[in-house]
């Protein structure tokens, strides 16, 4: 066989396929939307059961409270045991619900001992054992409370409430009401547009002696055919003991679905069943079915033929290129070749500057949003921070609330710290930055209370140090000291206790450091490193471990899931640079940090108590949050100062134009006129207006503009009455 035939036969079996394909999608298609169909039956007739069940609670409860309570003319006949007299008030009231709902059945009287006083629709039938057919009003009897539940009675499937009847302390014994539960069924039909019948249990025949409705005795099943005449012919096949179930009528398609009518403690005691008919829906079926089936084989008449003459030429034509594509595709492969070692180092260089870039945004992002939550919360967490303090302050050693108040305080530190790295992370926030040795920073560490806490809950985990670094970094000191914490701490709890972390710090020269990074000097770089033997770091996770909140770390371990997009963030404001490198031998974090050129590193600062940080003046404390005024100002007062508090830029404009003051302590981010807009507005009054930023969250460029007009330093909040004091007496004798 030559090519044209295989490719037609072939083109001809692949359209057959699609062909059958096709169709089949179509029938599945139209069984789901069959699907959809029962489903929104089966849906609709429990909300509308549901619905109808509560409509009746509802207001045959109330209407038999009513008469239990504000019928007294009917409880006296009851309560002297007056049947006629009672008969007459029940008839009368019967006939109005009656005229209300055709389906109202019963209304009747049971004595304590559950006998039959009065059925006002029977009241020839009284004096019998009501509790051998209704447990529902032996339990009502014996717990005296109302209750209400589907029943199978004389009269049928009710559904019945009782209420008790009490006069002056006595109990009389119950009344309550039966409605046919062929008032749902009526109203499931008409509102579902179905044909609907009740299936009650065979069993339960003799019980219904007063029932007055033609049964269709069916299996183990008597029907009755409420809503439509489909189920009056009862097919052979009706299964009603099926929850969903096809049948085929002549010449209509039909779905019985079948949903039980339970009472409280989950007995079944009939079905209700619902008739829909799909026959329209398989006709649209079968008929798309026969539509699409003609079309698609006209269609493939016609490509066959169209097929068969432009392949002959396609054929000819394809003999003449394949010779010169032969030749043209010896030539491009060599080209190709040559091209793609180009496109892949462009690639490769191209994936990492987009992957920075990505970060970078993301982290920009997040930064934006952490900056913000962290501003408000540094608000809030004012009071936490600072009132622990001065009631510690007003306490004695050995009073009962030294202890609550010291754990309150170092809950607000901690949260404090969170606060913090949510502020690290925000790029661009403002922080003083001094010349520090990074080997004090380290010592600093290695004597801080958070190392010696890691080292006491890992004690087989060896915490060495080998310092050799000479130069010295511009730096903030509590940002460093925290990114070294980070890193050490993630050390150790990779250990899974036993094993050892070093920290070491060298001098690098310039062009030493070859990490490809943007933006990043050529040196001299103050190089600290962070190094454990634990089992690495896996390379799926290694791209994203400086991004916020991942984290693989196992429950109880420490963290918040910031620690390395804080470690990050602070690398960057620093102009330094941050690499890792891990393999099942351990992991190393190196940290470059620009050296400069200051030949005395500062000293960190040490434990400095309030009474020392005493004086006297005038301050002026601007805040729009009422709680941060309250807070400085009685700081302030504790330390000596003479306190005035305003609301907002505007205030403290008109303040000052009326009384000088020594100190301004300045809130950045505020209603109205912001900090840098004040402090202008203050300088045109007082151009030598001493001041004090204090900010939750405040970006590097405000701070930088106030500083410019004259600020003295910045405070970040929650503050200590240490830092407060500290910052004063700078800001006052600076």
């Amino acid at each position: 066989m030559n090519l044209r035939p295989r490719v037609l036969l072939t083109i001809t079996l692949i359209i057959s396929v699609l062909v059958l394909l096709f169709c089949l999608l179509l029938v599945r298609q139209q069984v789901a939307n069959g699907r959809q169909v029962i489903a929104a039956t089966q849906e609709a007739a429990r909300a509308i059961l549901a619905q109808r069940q509560d409509m009746l609670q509802s207001q045959y409860r109330g209407r038999l409270k009513s008469l239990v309570e504000a019928r007294p003319e009917a409880i006296n006949a009851f309560a002297a045991g007056d049947r006629q007299e009672l008969l007459l008030q029940a008839q009368r009231l019967a006939t109005v619900f009656e005229r209300e709902n055709p389906w109202f059945a019963a209304l009747f009287f049971i004595l304590p001992d559950n006998q039959v006083f009065l059925r006002a629709q029977n009241p020839e039938y009284h004096g019998d054992d009501a509790a051998l057919v209704s447990p529902l009003i032996a339990a009502a009897n014996h717990s005296r409370q109302p209750t209400a539940d589907f029943e199978l009675v004389r009269g049928g499937l009710h559904y019945r409430l009782v209420h008790p009847v009490e006069q002056h302390g006595r109990y009389l014994g119950l009344a309550g009401f039966g409605i046919d539960s062929r008032y749902l069924i009526e109203d499931l039909g008409s509102r579902l547009d179905c044909d609907v019948a009740l299936a009650l249990p065979a069993a339960a025949g003799p019980t219904m002696s007063w029932l007055q409705a033609p049964l269709i005795k069916h299996g183990d099943y008597l029907l009755l055919s409420q809503h439509g005449n489909f189920f009056a012919q009862a097919p052979t096949a009706l299964d009603p003991r099926r929850d969903e179930q096809r049948l085929r009528v002549g010449d209509r398609h039909v779905v019985v679905l079948a949903h039980p009518l339970t009472n409280d403690q989950g007995e079944e005691l009939g079905r209700i069943l619902i008739a829909r008919d799909i026959s329209a829906m398989v006709r649209e079926t079968l008929l798309r079915l026969l539509q699409t089936l003609g079309q698609r084989l006209v269609l493939l008449a016609l490509a066959l033929l169209l097929l068969y003459v432009v392949l002959g030429r396609l054929l000819q034509h394809n003999q003449t290129l394949t010779t010169s594509l032969r030749r043209s595709n010896e030539t491009l492969e060599e080209r190709v070749l040559e091209r793609t070692r180009a496109l892949e180092q462009e690639t490769i260089q191209r994936r990492q500057a987009e992957q920075r870039a990505e970060r970078a945004r993301r982290m920009e992002a997040i930064g934006l949003m952490a900056g913000g939550v962290a501003h408000d919360l540094n608000n809030i967490l004012s009071g936490l921070s600072s009132y622990p303090e001065f009631l510690l302050m007003q306490v004695g050693p050995d009073s009962p609330l030294r202890g609550p108040l010291l754990s309150i305080e170092e809950s607000g530190r901690r949260a404090a710290a969170v606060v913090a790295d949510l502020l690290t992370v925000s790029r661009g926030v403002a922080c003083v930055k001094k010349p520090h040795s990074i080997n004090g920073i380290v010592r600093s560490y290695l004597d801080s209370p958070e190392a010696k806490r890691l080292v006491t809950e890992h004690p087989a985990v060896a915490l060495v140090s080998d310092l050799q670094a000479k130069g010295v970094c511009l730096c903030s000191a509590m940002h460093l000291q925290k990114v070294l914490m980070n890193l050490v701490t993630n050390a150790v709890e990779a250990l899974q206790d036993k094993g050892r972390v070093r920290i070491a710090t060298r001098d690098e020269g310039p062009g030493q450091h070859t990490h490809q990074v943007h933006n990043v000097r050529p040196g001299p770089w103050v190089v600290l490193t962070v190094e454990d033997n634990g089992p690495g770091i896996d390379e799926t996770n290694l791209p994203h471990i400086f991004e916020p909140f991942y984290s693989r770390k196992k429950l109880g371990r420490s963290g918040t899931g910031l620690g390395l997009a804080v470690v990050w963030n602070a690398i960057q404001d620093h102009g330094g640079d941050i690499t890792v490198a891990s393999s099942p031998a351990g992991t190393v974090f190196t940290v470059h940090l620009p050296a400069c050129d200051e030949n005395e590193a500062a000293t960190l600062d040490g434990e400095v108590s309030p009474d020392e940080l005493r004086g006297s003046g005038r301050i002026l404390v601007v805040d729009d949050e009422m709680m941060q005024r309250e807070v400085a100002a009685k700081m302030l007062k504790l330390l000596g100062y003479e306190v005035y508090t305003v609301a907002g830029g505007e205030d403290a404009v008109r303040f000052l134009h009326q009384q000088p003051v020594d100190l301004v302590l300045l809130d950045m981010l505020m209603d109205g006129m912001n900090g840098v807009e004040t402090f202008r507005a203050i300088r045109a009054i007082n151009p030598v207006q001493k001041a004090i930023i204090a900010s939750g969250y405040s970006g590097s460029t405000e701070f930088d503009q106030a500083r410019e007009l004259g600020a003295r330093c910045l405070l970040m909040k929650p503050y200590s009455m240490v830092q407060l004091g500290q910052a004063v007496r700078m800001a006052l004798t600076g």
